[in-house]
């Protein structure tokens, strides 16, 4: 068995050792740990997202934080997905509605949405 450590970013979060929080790898093959009086080296070290699983990179604020998450999870910025305007459209229309619809819908003018505010919302909605 090699004794050569795995290349790899690390999961980090802080866990109770000896009565002291320190940082530690949570992958299940990796005994990284940093000692308390070297934490201040994981600050700008790559790790993995606990919400995410995206690599970012640690700062003060994420450190605060048991098992950091990257700013976009901390802050709510919820992942993009790619949708077709008219599926971004629906979606939409279904949340202020709080109506489900069925996928045939398509946006006519004489549903009392003329064809250019249906055109002026789906480029909105594609910035």
């Amino acid at each position: 068995m090699s004794t050569k450590s795995k290349r790899h970013t690390h999961k980090y979060y802080k866990v109770l050792a000896a009565g002291t929080k320190v940082w530690a790898c949570a992958l299940p093959d990796c005994m990284h740990y940093m000692p308390k009086h070297m934490e201040m080296l994981v600050n700008g070290k790559n790790s993995i997202c606990w919400q995410c699983g995206e690599t970012f990179v640690m700062n003060p604020l994420n450190m605060k934080e048991d098992q950091p998450r990257c700013n976009d999870c901390r802050l709510g910025i919820p992942e993009m997905e790619e949708l077709t305007v008219s599926e971004a459209l629906l979606q939409k229309a279904e949340k202020i509605t709080g109506k489900e619809s069925d996928d045939n819908i398509e946006i006519h003018s004489s549903d009392g949405l003329s064809t250019e505010s249906a055109r002026k919302i789906a480029e909105f909605l594609k910035r």
